[in-house]
């Protein structure tokens, strides 16, 4: 990968965080349109300020992708389309598989009805 910028994650000013959330870093894939930003915690990166901590002008991108269980306001608003892929994580959209067990049965949308 080629460094294009060290920076430092900022909180998320929506849940007013304050402060230093670690180092991070933008690199791009040699041969390739792809931009990665990388931090060292699970910390949420989710808005403009925090995009241009780390050197990236969401202006330049055509396309985002970010792992997160929501489509936050300001990416939403800077976007001119969105998808949302319900993906395994610690938060599965897809309440299907949940394993839900102290529920009454049957439950919409959980089960078949």
């Amino acid at each position: 990968v080629v460094v294009l910028h060290h920076g430092r994650q900022a909180g998320t000013a929506m849940y007013g965080e304050e402060g230093d959330y670690g180092p991070i870093v933008t690199v791009r894939l040699p041969g390739t349109p792809i931009d990665i930003a990388v931090t060292d915690n699970n910390h949420s990166f989710v808005e403009i300020r925090q995009l241009t901590a780390c050197g990236i002008n969401v202006e330049d991108y055509d396309i985002f992708v970010v792992k997160q269980g929501y489509i936050f306001p300001e990416l939403k608003a800077a976007a001119q389309g969105y998808v949302m892929a319900l993906t395994d994580g610690a938060t599965p959209q897809d309440t299907r598989h949940i394993p839900f067990k102290l529920i009454q049965r049957p439950m919409f949308p959980i089960d078949a009805l």
